[in-house]
């Protein structure tokens, strides 16, 4: 694996994790509590997130029950639920009870105006965001608000080689 860190850019088994991605996620982590993990399909951003939620309290300072870790198909059943019940107080509840919010595979959000509009305002929040995603931004395209709020986010590119 190759990592790349790029700090505010302007344009499953935590143990066998790659020394490079471990000094990778520490490096990030030293730079904020924004983080967009990049990289292709296959390339081990789950498993990322993953060493990032088992080290939160390392280097966070965030305990195991202040993480919420959702897939973007969990993310998108509960404002989807939310919307359809027109009651978003339980998903904005979850929201506002972690301090450490992860969100994996983010690209498909990409022509959800709902779930990006929700998406926003989980950027938004003062806490501990991780996000993972595809770039490819032609076949997956997020809304420009989307796209600019990320901007700041320290990116960590990884490359599986």
């Amino acid at each position: 694996y190759s990592v790349n860190i790029i700090p505010g850019r302007e344009t499953e088994d935590i143990v066998n994790i790659d020394e490079n991605l471990k000094a990778g996620c520490e490096e990030a982590a030293l730079t904020g509590k924004k983080i967009y993990v990049r990289g292709d399909y296959r390339s081990g951003k789950t498993t990322v997130l993953k060493y990032f939620m088992n080290k939160a309290w390392d280097m966070f300072g965030v305990k195991e029950s202040e993480i919420l870790f959702l897939s973007c198909e969990q993310f998108i059943n509960m404002v989807t639920e939310g919307i359809r019940s027109n009651d978003m107080t339980e998903f904005r509840d979850k929201l506002a009870e972690a301090k450490m919010i992860i969100i994996d595979d983010i690209q498909f959000f990409a022509g959800k105006n709902a779930i990006q509009c929700e998406f926003r305002n989980v950027l938004e929040m003062d806490k501990v965001i991780i996000v993972s995603g595809v770039d490819e931004s032609e076949r997956f395209p997020l809304d420009e608000l989307v796209v600019n709020m990320l901007k700041p986010f320290t990116v960590m590119e990884i490359t599986k080689y």
